[in-house]
This record gives C-alpha cells, structure tokens and sequence, in this order.
C-alpha cells in the first residue's frame, strides 16, 4: 500500500481506502443501512466489543446483572436536568434525548448516520495508536421494531450535519449478529481524516457545526490532555542531538516522543507543523520512509507548508532520490520565503552529484544572496572540500570549491 519514494500523498492511503469503503459497500448488501463510527474497537472487558449506549457503558456489568435498570437512571437524568430548566421536561421526549446525546450527557441512545464517510470519520477521530471500525447496520422491519430505530423530528444543525438516526436498544447494546464491522487500521486514520476534510467536507467543523461544538473542541485543543503530549514530545526530540548512529538511549527517547506526539495528534489531525515535528523523530531513528510519509501528510494537509518540502527532500537526500529531492526544493524556492536560501543551497549541493557545475553554482549564489551563509553550512555537513571529496567521489571545480571551503582560522 505505501510507496515510500513518492511525492503524491495520495499514493500512501488511496488502496486502503478504496478496500475499506469497498468492503463498506458489499457488507452493506441491498443499501438499507446505517453506520456508525467508534475509534477503538473496545474488545476488552467490560465491553467485549458490544455497540453499546453511553448509558450502559457508565455501569455495564450493573445492568446486565439486573441491579439497574435503564429506565430508573433515565429518569434520574431528566429530574437533574428539571433542576435547570424552567420549564420542566417529561422522561418521554426523543427529541430532549438525541439533544442530551449530542452535547455529551449520557444517554441510552446509539448514534449512527446514513453517510458511511461519516461513520469514517468517527473511526478515525481518536485513538491514532489503535485500530477503528464502522458498524454496519441494516434496517429491517424486525431491527427497525427491535432497537426503536428513528429520526428526530425537529433535530438540531449537529443531528442533521450527521445525518443522525439513532437507536435505543432496550438491553442497552446491540446483539451480537445483528450487525457487521468493518475494521479501519490505525496507520490510516490521520490520512483519512485529512482526505475526508479535503474531498467529502467532512471534518471536526462540518460535523459539530454550532457554537457548543467550537467551544468543546476549542477547549479541548487547550487543556493539558491535547497541549502537554506535544510539549513533552518537542522536549523530548530537543535533548537529542542529530548525530549517526543513534544510540541505544536515545532511540528510547524519540520512541517515547513518537509516543506522545501521536497521541496529541488526534486533538490536532490537520496540523502540518505537528505532522513536521513527528518526522523528525523517524528522521533521527533513520526510519527515513516513514519520515517521508509523515511529511506527506504535512504538505497533504496544507500544500502550503514550506518546512514539510523541505525536510521531505531532505529525507530523499537520504535516500539518495534525486529526481525527488529537486522537485520539492523546487516548490520551497518558488515560495521565495524565509527557507529560500537554504533550499538554494541544498539543491546546488544535489546538483554536485549530476555534475550540473553551472546550476549548482547559480544556486550556492542564489543562497549567499538571500544571506544563507553556505560556507558555515557546508562546514557543519562536512568538514572541508576534501571531505566532501571523499566522501562522495566528486572532484570539485576550483571556482565551485572556492565557494564552499570554510575559512581557515588565522
């Protein structure tokens, strides 16, 4: 599925997306169905891999035991929300539950959509270390009666941005048997993310589109459960010098950071700069592909992103790929911003390789004048023309050596 030496995102994700909805489809048989979405696919005890209410998963073993009852804890629900309102409302209202479900109180409604890229979407908001599903559900007469499957009347934007149905299972779950699932890897989810945003309008706006969905998800980018994995993670990649080999140490360090930058990635799944700063950590590792493919979702979710480019043809530097390299330098000078100077310079020194004198020589020129102090730069890469020489098997022209040899101390 993953084409490692590519510069078109699509490349990494489209097979498995296709093969995912494809067998959306074929599981979905005559297309009387609806779907949902759950990011983890909760095989452990005590859910056992149920489709369950949120209502039942505060206490599941309590109502399956018949020390509870769903009815009795609804109605707790609606006299602590009489408590609030004042017009008090009934325990027999659809309408308040589906408004309760969708703003997070716990209900013993089942939310499902009857757009699969939605159910998508859900599979794959969250938990980015750990696989998703989608349930599908089919609408028979019998299913319909069963789990008291129905669309409210007077739904809310939210409801209808979702195209929500919903169904109230009297056990509090779905019987096994009665629906279907489709898995969706966790190494796909933040590719789906950005191409459902990008080709079907299906996002974190598009599906919690009213004013209680900003502030929830604006609160939600700023607490310490979504800020402080990237914080530990940036910290983490600061205290490892770029050097070759990684040692032992050091590789726990950045597996750790990779860690805790993948788990910050599902509040902020189209951030190219956080997409950039996880690179780095597999740039370290020396796991380059997995570099590349990670840069391609930065520049997948913002072609605009200048830093991803250019540490992506680093990336192909490494991997000695020419033709890829050029090209996302290329795109970097064509920006004509801040990081101009250094892709100037690290295009001419692609060009070495070719023996492209004049080219290579226009571009160490080009990067001098956007004050890109090649000299330094060349020194830290490495050492001395001579170095370089050797090193790479190139013999250098005088006019080109004298541009790059670093200054000789007095």
């Amino acid at each position: 599925m993953s084409t490692p030496q590519s510069t078109n995102p699509q490349d990494y994700y489209l097979d498995g997306l296709s093969e995912i909805i494809r067998e959306i489809v074929e599981k979905s048989g005559n297309g009387a169905c609806i779907f949902r979405g759950e990011p983890e696919t909760y095989d452990d005890e005590p859910f056992c891999g149920k489709v369950s209410s949120t209502l039942y998963r505060m206490a599941p073993n309590s109502f399956d035991s018949g020390k509870l009852e769903l009815a009795y804890e609804q109605d707790k629900i609606i006299n602590e929300l009489n408590s609030y309102l004042p017009v008090p409302k009934q325990n027999k209202g659809f309408e308040i539950w589906t408004e309760l479900q969708h703003y997070g109180t716990e209900t013993n409604l089942i939310d499902f959509t009857t757009d699969y890229h939605i159910a998508l979407f859900f599979a794959c908001n969250g938990s980015h270390d750990k696989d998703g599903r989608v349930i599908i559900f089919s609408r028979t007469d019998s299913i319909n009666q069963k789990y008291h499957i129905k669309r409210p009347h007077s739904p809310e934007n939210r409801v209808l941005a979702q195209k929500s149905i919903f169904a109230q299972p009297p056990k509090g779950y779905l019987d096994f048997g009665d629906y279907t699932i489709v898995s969706v890897p966790a190494n796909l989810k933040q590719w789906f993310l950005i191409h459902l945003r990008k080709f079907q309008d299906v996002s974190t706006q598009s599906v919690y589109n009213d004013i209680h969905g900003f502030i929830r998800h604006r609160t939600l980018r700023l607490s310490p459960t979504a800020r402080i994995p990237r914080e530990t993670g940036l910290k983490i990649m600061i205290e490892v010098p770029e050097r070759d080999p990684v040692d032992e140490e050091a590789k726990k360090k950045l597996l750790l950071a990779i860690k805790h930058h993948t788990s910050g990635l599902q509040y902020a799944p189209y951030d190219a700069s956080f997409y950039t700063e996880l690179s780095y950590c597999y740039f370290l590792l020396d796991d380059i592909s997995r570099a590349i493919e990670t840069l391609s979702k930065a520049i997948w979710a913002d072609p605009n992103y200048e830093s991803a480019y250019y540490m992506r043809a680093r990336c192909y530097t490494v991997q000695r790929d020419n033709e890829h390299a050029l090209a996302d330098l290329k795109t970097v000078i064509d920006f004509d911003s801040k990081l101009a100077g250094k892709a100037h310079y690290r295009r001419g020194m692609e060009l070495l390789h070719s023996k492209n004198w004049e080219a290579a020589k226009s571009d160490f020129i080009a990067a001098n004048a956007k004050l890109m102090h090649i000299r330094f730069q060349f020194a830290a890469d490495f050492h001395s023309v001579a170095h370089y020489e050797h090193v790479s098997g190139v013999k250098l022209p005088k006019d080109i050596s004298e541009l790059l040899q670093p200054e000789q101390p007095p």
